[in-house]
């Protein structure tokens, strides 16, 4: 349809091809360095909110880690929800099959972990509105079907 920089008001006789879904090496590289920086960040188990992880951010950097981390995770976001191959292959590698259900997810020291804590953060709310949203884009935007009790008392 563009041709030398100016639009084709010309039919063509093929069809318009979908976009192409995003490279998978994009995938594995965005989450890839979304691991390391969390580990990084949050070694261990330990809160989002603790005051040393705070301290280590401001030590190295002048943004805060919203302002880092965020962006990276709305990338995974927009991948996982523009691609269902990209999906699928996010959450085999934050939901495995075989995954381990004796520990509580959120005392896990590995991503799944990392994210699960990060949505009780008070301190860096955008990192816990976004990995809310990641997590819930790579199970497909299905959330539970019936409300828990819990929601049952607060909103009916």
């Amino acid at each position: 349809m563009l041709a030398a920089g100016r639009l084709s008001l010309s039919r063509s006789s093929s069809p318009a091809r979908p976009p192409s879904p995003p490279n998978s090496d994009t995938l594995l590289n965005a989450y890839n360095l979304l691991e390391v920086a969390l580990s990084h960040y949050f070694p261990g188990t330990i809160e989002p909110d603790d005051p040393s992880v705070r301290a280590t951010a401001k030590a190295e950097s002048d943004s805060t880690l919203d302002e880092l981390l965020a962006p990276l995770m709305m990338l995974l976001f927009k991948l996982v929800t523009g691609d269902t191959g990209s999906r699928e292959r996010l959450r085999e590698r934050l939901l495995p099959a075989n995954l381990d259900r004796t520990l509580v997810l959120e005392s896990r020291a590995d991503t799944l972990g990392r994210l699960l804590r990060l949505l009780t953060s008070v301190y860096h709310s955008r990192l816990n509105v976004t990995s809310g949203e990641l997590l819930y884009a790579i199970c497909n935007h299905d959330g539970p079907s019936r409300p828990t009790p819990l929601e049952s008392l607060l909103f009916h």
